[in-house]
């Protein structure tokens, strides 16, 4: 006995559907449109102010407009206002909707190219802190082809072979499934994996360096006091040599301090010291083993 097969019928599923849905993408959109006007305010200072006072550096430049692209994915939708749907059971895609594909284009070219970016950043910091190698004119040639040029043929890749469409609301188009793990979300995890890597190598090091220092002229402090000699404040023989940070490329420094004595080097002695080290930016010396101070230089 043959019974007949009756396909599901698919209906439209309405945003209310999900609670808190279409406020979640329409958040979203306005976020963009504030990250946006603080970019721009931001670009801006950097074409009016003088060097000394904005501290612009191509890093940063690079960022803020990878990350302005991502910003008009949501604008987009946000102004032109499109329907989500084709049909009742399929979505617009960058075929059927010209703000779609400008949407998923934004947000492909944006995304790559910002982590890209965030990854050229970490690798800038990690020379110049752990291995006091200042990047130059090859290192900013290099930085372009990574930030620019590698994002831009994995955009390609992507939008020519998988496509996007209104897969997550109405608010932006994004990525479609297939192939987006080779050609979009692979690179995209890698990229930020590494840049992850290294900013933690980096954080490592600096502590490293820190806690053995301060453990060190702890032990100096003990056994000056069990040989009955009074710590004196002339300068320790492991002079920590900090790199330079020379205008314009640094964004800005943290000044680590370490009081282990606060009898012998009060702490208005170590901010006036901090100060001398914020505007002289040479090379910095810990003064009796009391006070030390590092200078970590960002791109």
């Amino acid at each position: 006995m043959h019974t007949s097969y009756s396909p599901p019928s698919y209906t439209r599923r309405s945003d209310r559907s999900i609670p808190g849905f279409r406020t979640v993408n329409t958040a979203a959109q306005w976020l963009a449109v504030a990250s946006l006007a603080l970019l721009l305010i931001t670009l801006l200072s950097y074409l009016v102010l003088p060097v000394q006072y904005s501290r612009k550096h191509y890093l940063n430049t690079c960022l803020m407009l990878a990350i302005s692209l991502l910003d008009l994915g949501f604008i987009v939708t946000l102004a032109a206002k499109p329907e989500q749907c084709y049909d009742e059971i399929t979505p617009n895609d960058m075929y059927s909707s010209t703000a779609c594909a400008w949407s998923g284009a934004f947000i492909l070219a944006g995304g790559l190219s910002a982590v890209a970016w965030v990854f050229v950043r970490a690798l800038s910091m990690h020379l110049q802190i752990c291995w006091d190698v200042t990047p130059g004119r090859k290192f900013f040639y290099w930085a372009q082809v990574l930030g620019w040029v590698f994002p831009a043929a994995l955009f390609v890749a992507a939008i020519t072979s998988s496509g996007v469409s209104f897969r997550f609301g109405p608010a932006a188009c994004h990525i479609n499934h297939n192939k987006s793990m080779l050609d979009f979300w692979g690179w995209l995890l890698a990229i930020a994996g590494v840049a992850i890597v290294i900013q933690l190598c980096t954080l490592g090091y600096c502590l490293n360096v820190y806690l053995r220092n301060l453990w060190t002229d702890d032990d100096d402090l003990a056994t000056q006091a069990s040989e009955g000699r009074a710590p004196t404040l002339t300068p320790s023989s492991r002079t920590q040599t900090v790199r330079p940070c020379s205008s314009p490329s640094f964004l800005y420094c943290n000044l680590l301090t370490s009081i282990t004595d606060q009898s012998y080097l009060q702490p208005p002695e170590a901010h006036s010291l901090a100060a001398m080290a914020w505007s002289s930016h040479g090379n910095l010396y810990p003064h009796g083993r009391h006070l030390l101070l590092y200078c970590l230089c960002l791109p």
